[in-house]
């Protein structure tokens, strides 16, 4: 009876496993999908308290416009630089369309007042009219109208809205974002040998599945009624109400049910389903929620089920196979044959960790009871195939805690206890190197092991484990002493190092080093990923901040220009206007006079001209337009030249380089910048500008001979232009590397890259 109930209980842990297993994916998948619209929440609240944004809404009459247009500007921008964002609005208190900026594949659009509709009957305006000041309104994903009508091609659409507030607390409408739903919607669909992979809303209807004639079929889309809830009427009461799980088919019959359970025979089921599903919940409860579900046939969950119950049958139809043979054979010589097999079976059962560390042989047996003796070796032999098992599932769960972890400090403290559970460690040590080439340890445990990391026979060790790549095991010597077991952490190409300390011998055993080995990897897997999740975190925060300095730089710029033209332009066309007034005065009274005024309105015309090429000029360079980036980047290197007199030397490799448009731009702007940063900041006497094109990108160089500067006590305000040039490289999947040093100069190196334009395809004649 032993062997039946232990199979039934291995068959049972194994479909369990076998659950999870399923369920991991679509845990990952939700976790990418919530991430993602978490993101574009945080972007609309950013928009929606924005300094011009709260000017626009409470712009007086006379100021409306030239706010507005601002407004848009941002909008504008900020379509162009989120491909995921298809449209921007502003929708007043009476549902009317103040703002709005649609995106395409084509470029960004204004939409003209004429225009503009009225949205007051849609039901995300309502509902975002009832939210209080800084609550975000999610929509369901449907299909985008417009006048009424479905958009054709369909287009999948997820509204966030957010309601605006003048400085008197009354309502002034709502701020709303259209995004693409695709990006959602193909991280939920797949078919492949894993199963059938779909996105349902709450009722049940398909927003994604691999049949694209399944999808939409809710009343307020194309009213196909295809859904969930009817592929799956079983299952559809345990999806919609609970947050995560598996439904599993039920047999069909008495018959089913036994070869489900028992018998070998369920990879011959096909008809049988699980149906794995988990709900994205969103940052609100009153948002809207939808399901991830996975259709799986039962028995490609259940494969390892099957392949266990087929080896059990084998070994047991093999055991009464080889019974029958030995009781055909029975005669005087039957305990010769027992006691040898006994002995075999001993010394696989003394197999163990322990054994390996030490050399003494195997105990003799001495007792006369060949089949007792057999019986206690079978208990032993079982007792290590368990402790293997259970060590086994120490190295799963130890993996699952490692990988859990985000942050690189939780990653090493999971990593060191989750060692220290799987092997009998006193002391855990984990070393590390980071990027800036900086040791992090972790310490679990008795800290008086440590100290055996500074002997010099243990580095001696370390350092073979960069040679060998495999775990090591070493003897300690001193106080305290015992054994230490080290495995190395490849991340990239620096190498760590895990290390194990206890008084236990069978610690440095070969099953040992391999369960460390294994861990090991997982570890370095986790601490890479956490790492590469602390560089997009602090990518993010980067990008951020640079988005609020250059909304606040550009809003300077706009006053700056605004200054300039009240200033210089408007003072010199009143003086000119003045000029020809008194000229037109004088005519007929004094000719001379009237001659007089006129020249001198003509001059001061002459004057408003010059002023206002200045001014564009300054916005965006026309030498740029007409000649090209050679002679425009040329131009700043004379003007540099002309305003310190220091001696600029300026190259370019081929003399005629030719770019596209949003490469030409990007380069000059990085040029003009650290062009500048020379001029104000580093008081060089010498100056190189470098322009080389490659294959497909442009290398940018300049470097001067001043000052120079420290990078990690820059100056927030002077850190905001190389932030900015660091930026435009990356946009163009380049990059921008700054050395300097303070008395040692300072060289700017950018690479700008882009696509090569596809060649067209070859004409074909027929004749």
């Amino acid at each position: 009876m032993w062997a039946p109930a232990g199979n039934w209980i291995t068959s049972r842990v194994l479909q369990a496993r076998a659950l999870d297993s399923a369920t991991a994916d679509l845990r990952q998948r939700a976790d990418q999908i919530q991430q993602y619209l978490a993101d574009v929440r945080a972007d609309l609240i950013f928009l929606s308290e924005s300094r011009v944004a709260r000017a626009a809404i409470e712009a007086g009459p006379a100021a409306r416009q030239a706010v507005l247009e601002q407004l848009q500007a941002d909008f504008a921008h900020y379509a162009d630089t989120h491909r995921n964002v298809f449209q921007l609005r502003w929708i007043d208190a009476a549902g009317q369309e103040v703002i709005r900026v649609d995106a395409s594949p084509q470029g960004v659009r204004i939409t003209p007042p004429e225009q503009l509709q009225n949205k007051a009957d849609r039901y995300y305006f309502s509902a975002a009219m009832r939210l209080p000041k800084g609550a975000v309104y999610v929509s369901p994903i449907d299909l985008n109208r417009e006048f009424g009508r479905l958009d054709t091609p369909y287009k999948p659409t997820l509204r966030y809205a957010t309601p605006v507030f003048d400085a008197d607390g009354a309502a002034a409408g709502i701020f709303i974002l259209n995004m693409h739903a695709e990006p959602i919607l193909a991280i939920a669909t797949s078919q492949d040998d894993e199963g059938l992979l779909s996105l349902v809303d709450m009722q049940g209807y398909y927003l994604a599945h691999p049949d694209a004639s399944r999808t939409w079929g809710g009343p307020s889309d194309l009213n196909t009624g295809a859904s969930a809830a009817r592929d799956y009427p079983e299952a559809w009461a345990a999806i919609s109400s609970t947050l995560r799980g598996a439904f599993l088919s039920p047999p069909r019959d008495a018959f089913e049910a036994l070869v489900s359970e028992v018998l070998p025979l369920g990879s011959m089921d096909s008809s049988r389903r699980v149906i794995v599903h988990q709900q994205l919940r969103l940052f609100d409860d009153d948002a809207p929620r939808w399901v991830l579900i996975r259709d799986v046939p039962y028995a490609k969950v259940f494969a390892s089920v099957w392949q266990f119950r087929i080896t059990a049958v084998v070994i047991l139809a093999s055991a009464v196979v080889t019974a029958l043979g030995m009781a055909a054979l029975l005669s005087r010589q039957l305990a010769a044959p027992i006691v040898a097999l006994t002995g075999r079976v001993r010394d696989f059962a003394m197999r163990s960790p322990a054994a390996r560390i030490g050399s003494a042989a195997s105990p003799s047996l001495n007792t006369r009871d060949e089949v007792q003796a057999l019986s206690a070796s079978f208990e032993e032999m079982a007792a290590t195939l368990d402790r293997y098992l259970q060590q086994l599932s120490l190295l799963n769960r130890a993996g699952h805690q490692v990988s859990s972890q985000l942050a690189r400090a939780d990653t090493l403290a999971a990593a060191a206890r989750a060692a220290r559970q799987l092997l009998p460690a006193e002391c855990c040590v984990i070393s590390v190197p980071t990027a800036r080439a900086e040791i992090v340890r972790q310490v679990d445990g008795d800290a008086r092991w440590e100290r055996h990391t500074r002997d010099g026979d243990t580095q001696v060790l370390l350092a073979r484990l960069k040679d060998e790549d495999d775990w090591i095991a070493a003897r300690l010597q001193g106080e305290p002493s015992g054994y230490m077991l080290s495995a190395p952490l490849r991340i990239g190409d620096r190498l760590g190092a895990i290390q194990l300390f206890g008084a236990a011998p069978w610690l440095v055993g070969t099953d040992s080093g391999h369960a460390l080995a294994t861990l090991a990897t997982s570890i370095a897997i986790a601490l890479e990923n956490a790492e590469l999740y602390e560089d997009l975190a602090l990518r993010r925060a980067e990008l951020q901040t640079l988005v609020q300095r250059l909304i606040t730089s550009q809003e300077e710029e706009r006053k700056l220009i605004a200054f300039d033209i009240h200033d210089g332009l408007i003072q010199m066309l009143v003086a000119a206007r003045l000029q020809l007034r008194n000229a037109e005065a004088d005519l007929g009274v004094d000719a001379r006079r009237a001659e007089a005024e006129l020249r001198a309105g003509l001059d001061q015309l002459s004057c408003a001209i010059v002023e206002a090429r200045r001014l564009i000029e300054g916005l965006r360079p026309a030498t740029l337009d007409d000649f090209g980036l050679v002679e425009a980047v040329c131009q700043l290197a004379d003007n540099m030249r002309e305003a310190c007199g220091c001696h600029v030397t300026f190259t370019a490799q081929p003399s005629d380089l030719s770019v596209p448009p949003i490469v030409e731009i990007t380069a000059f702007r990085i040029v003009q910048e650290a062009i500048t940063n020379a001029h104000k900041y580093s008081g060089t006497d010498r100056l190189r500008v470098q322009l080389a094109l490659g294959e497909n990108e442009l290398a940018i160089e300049v470097q001067d001979w001043g000052r120079g500067f420290d990078l990690d006590t820059l100056p927030e305000s002077r850190g905001v232009g190389l932030i900015g040039m660091r930026e435009r490289a990356r946009l163009l999947g380049g990059d921008c590397e700054i050395v300097t040093a303070p008395g040692a100069g300072t060289l700017i190196r950018a690479t700008l890259r882009w696509m090569p334009e596809p060649k067209a395809a070859p004409e074909m004649t027929l004749s």
